[in-house]
């Protein structure tokens, strides 16, 4: 079992109907949506901040920082 922490939750992410954490039946099941997750708002949401991958144990977390070329 593996568990997506989304680190942030911006606006988007809660339009976006993302929560705070997500079960995965395993750790590739885990970075396959967090991956798709990633890729998907760093083209669509507004651009302010950056989301990229962490793996920490069985834990998958989405960081979100500040996006200074879009502050």
């Amino acid at each position: 079992m593996a568990t997506i922490i989304v680190e942030k939750l911006c606006g988007c992410a809660k339009n976006e109907n993302w929560v705070e954490t997500t079960d995965c039946t395993s750790l590739q099941e885990a970075l396959t949506q967090v991956g798709q997750m990633c890729e998907y708002t760093n083209e669509n949401f507004c651009h302010k901040h950056e989301f990229s991958v962490e793996v920490d144990g069985e834990n998958v977390r989405i960081k979100v920082e500040m996006n200074n070329d879009r502050c």
